[in-house]
């Protein structure tokens, strides 16, 4: 199955759109604005009903977020240490991210194979994503975490750029 992410461009608190294939509206993304901590919310639109929640940590090192989908699944992302790259782990659940963060082009994998590939669409106006998502029950937890990968990218990188200049 696929989806697809779009960020509203000149929102003044995260709002994305999650599509599925056919181009329909099948989630709304909320972030809360002014918060501590963060929380974003996974909305469906048809029935109104948040689905999943994610709640960033704001005191930890390297980025911490707790995930929970509305059938009680639930991971951690942890941001880790590393020279050379941005490392995150999926904690709670026997999930992997493999591929290059910083260019959005990675897959998260379990021991039976792929959950889910994204690939940002570098060529739109807003940032786009496209979401390969294997199996309909990892839906809910895939789409949160890469809206939690994106948003520690984003801080991240707004955080370099701050202290560079």
């Amino acid at each position: 199955m696929k989806y697809y992410i779009k960020q509203k461009v000149f929102s003044v608190r995260e709002k994305m759109t999650v599509k599925n294939e056919q181009g329909e509206d099948v989630f709304a993304v909320e972030g809360s604005f002014l918060r501590i901590p963060k929380k974003f919310k996974l909305v469906h639109i048809r029935t109104g009903n948040v689905v999943s929640e994610i709640y960033h940590k704001p005191f930890s090192w390297f980025g911490k977020y707790e995930i929970q989908d509305a059938k009680n699944h639930r991971c951690t992302l942890v941001g880790r240490f590393s020279l050379f790259r941005k490392k995150l782990e999926i904690a709670g659940l026997n999930w992997s991210i493999v591929g290059d963060l910083m260019d959005h082009r990675y897959d998260i994998t379990s021991p039976q194979g792929v959950i889910m590939s994204l690939n940002k669409k570098w060529f739109s106006w807003g940032d786009s994503y496209e979401l390969s998502i294997s199996n309909e029950e990892d839906v809910l937890l895939a789409i949160s975490v890469a809206i939690a990968i994106d948003y520690e990218l984003e801080k991240r990188r707004s955080r370099n750029s701050s202290s560079s200049n």
